[in-house]
């Protein structure tokens, strides 16, 4: 399995609001596409640059043993919004959406006072976007919509967000990005071969 770095899992991010909601925390999903933990700078990675992640990891909680329940998209993020394995979401395949009898946390939340808002890469299906108040898109991330999403929030209520990169999911295409790494900087793994084809792979993912 993939261990998933903390701060893309789960981060308690507590920011200012209203006294009827001082109990109830405001919290923000942030999720990396195709990304380890091993590639995260707070994790040790020698060469990779991720001061925001890091800042964020410091400042916050850093989980050190969380993983996976499957090394794919669509069923990972299943997961995460059900909590529960992949082969009891009902959506255990790549691309197969959530069904609607599946009880998301969203849903939990919302309907206990939180404002409930998306942004960025969807990949659920249908059925949980109804658990949302705001659901928007924009770029292949949706971030440029990330900071308008918080300050335009309801202030009488607490908030969950669910932010949703593409990062670090590289385009297939050579040259899909304009300023890579440089081949220099990659660390292979051990289970890659060593030629100048996976070292120029890795620096578009990096």
């Amino acid at each position: 399995m993939i261990r998933f770095f903390t701060i893309t899992l789960a981060l308690l991010l507590f920011l200012p609001m209203s006294s009827k909601a001082a109990d109830s925390p405001n919290f923000i999903v942030f999720i990396g596409d195709d990304i380890s933990a091993e590639d995260i700078g707070t994790y040790g990675h020698p060469t990779i640059k991720t001061p925001n992640i890091d800042g964020l990891a410091e400042a916050g909680m850093r989980f050190d043993s969380a993983f996976l329940t499957c090394s794919s998209c669509s069923p990972s993020r299943c997961s995460i919004m059900t909590s529960r394995y992949p082969h009891a979401t009902g959506a255990a395949n790549l691309h197969e959406p959530l069904p609607e009898s599946q009880v998301v946390f969203p849903q939990v939340l919302k309907e206990n006072g939180y404002y409930t808002a998306a942004a960025g890469k969807w990949h659920l299906g249908t059925a949980p976007r109804k658990h949302f108040d705001l659901i928007v898109g924009g770029g292949p991330s949706g971030c440029e919509n990330w900071v308008k999403v918080t300050k335009e929030r309801p202030k009488d209520k607490p908030f969950f967000f669910w932010f949703a990169a593409f990062d670090a999911h590289r385009g297939y295409s050579k040259g899909a990005i304009k300023e890579p790494h440089t081949e220099q900087d990659v660390v292979v793994p051990p289970y890659l071969a060593d030629e100048p084809a996976t070292r120029e792979d890795l620096a578009l993912y990096y």
